[in-house]
Formats: C-alpha cells, structure tokens, sequence
C-alpha cells in the first residue's frame, strides 16, 4: 500500500513526503518504508469489533522501536483509512498528536 493525503495535527504531510512512504502488509506484519529503505517495521493487531474500530501498533525496528501506536481505522470502497496517537482517538481529525492517514492500494 502507498501513502495518499496523510496528515498531522490536521495539516497535510507534503506530497514529496506522502509519495514516498508505503506500508507493506503481511498478515500482523507491517514495513514501513520510505523510497526503497526501510523506515520501520512493526506488529499490528486489529480489533474489528470495536466502534470504531481499532488497532495497536508496536514498532519493533527503527526509531520508533518499543513504541506503541494507538488508532482507530475504517475500510470504506476498498480504501483503507488510519488514525494512530499516542492516545487512541475517537474520531478521524488528525487533530492533537494523532495523524490521518490514507493510505492507496498499488495494483
């Protein structure tokens, strides 16, 4: 998955950035990778009962390695949207220190 609009605190990332960053999913894995490097790596454990609904992040390589995101998510049409924190928001804003992420899907 490639990176679309993210945003923090509500403001978009600039584009040069969003289209350099892909998430890989690979079951509870995810890569994060900036260009062809990667940026980070993690376990993601989804709970899709939750309204809304949520999931726990745990970076385990690079330097967020140890942290833990917090976020909701929603899957609407196919496109995938993300808010992580530090918090668990309740809504997808990006406000306060969470991001809005929306992510596309590369065929």
């Amino acid at each position: 998955m490639e990176s679309g609009p993210d945003r923090e605190g509500g403001t978009p990332v600039p584009a040069d950035l969003a289209g350099t960053v892909r998430y890989i999913f690979d079951g509870e894995r995810v890569a994060l990778m900036e260009g062809d490097k990667t940026a980070g790596a993690g376990v993601i454990r989804l709970d899709p009962a939750a309204d809304p609904k949520s999931f726990d992040f745990r970076a385990t390589e690079g330097p967020q390695a140890g942290a833990t995101a917090r976020g909701i998510y929603r899957v609407e049409g196919g496109a995938l949207m993300m808010c992580p924190g530090d918090e668990r928001p309740s809504r997808f804003t990006g406000a306060m220190e969470a991001a809005l992420v929306e992510p596309t899907r590369i065929p």
